[in-house]
């Protein structure tokens, strides 16, 4: 779920990219799945950032779980192999960089987007946008950091 989240998270910054990017918007586009429509782009942009942040709590709390199941494990050999399970936030520093690049950088994009100049709005919902992401990607690295410490334990 962690992971559907951050990537549902890069798809709507994906998608609010692409709304931005067009300076004339001809018709606002209907959500398929939520069978929605929007008065005006404002509104729109509104929903999409309401429902980023809601993808980052979501993988958030996926994550923070997991760090919590994974901690509880007593099998070492078990505990080892569930750290290493395959997830986009467990990954390198490399890897984490672009997804808050990614995820953080685009948050605050979409910030400017709707606020244009009113800086107090953007500081203060940055508040707000920023943690979830970077709450899941500090937890993706305590996961990552756990399987990689349990191998320099071996080697020495």
């Amino acid at each position: 779920m962690c992971q559907r989240s951050v990537f549902s998270g890069l798809i709507i910054s994906g998608i609010f990219y692409y709304l931005s990017s067009s300076a004339v918007v001809e018709s606002i586009p209907k959500l398929p799945f939520l069978d929605v429509e929007f008065s005006s782009i404002e509104s729109l942009r509104f929903f999409l950032l309401i429902l980023y942040v809601g993808t980052g709590v979501i993988a958030w709390y996926f994550s923070h779980r997991a760090v919590k199941i994974l901690s509880s494990i007593e099998d070492n050999r078990v505990e080892m192999a569930v750290s290493k399970y395959p997830c986009i936030i467990v990954s390198n520093f490399g890897v984490r960089l672009c997804l808050a690049a990614a995820l953080v950088g685009m948050g605050i994009v979409i910030l400017f987007q709707i606020f244009n100049d009113n800086y107090f709005y953007i500081i203060f919902l940055t508040l707000i946008v920023y943690p979830p992401f970077y709450m899941t990607l500090e937890n993706g690295k305590e996961i990552y950091d756990w399987g990689n410490s349990e191998l320099e334990r071996k080697d020495s």
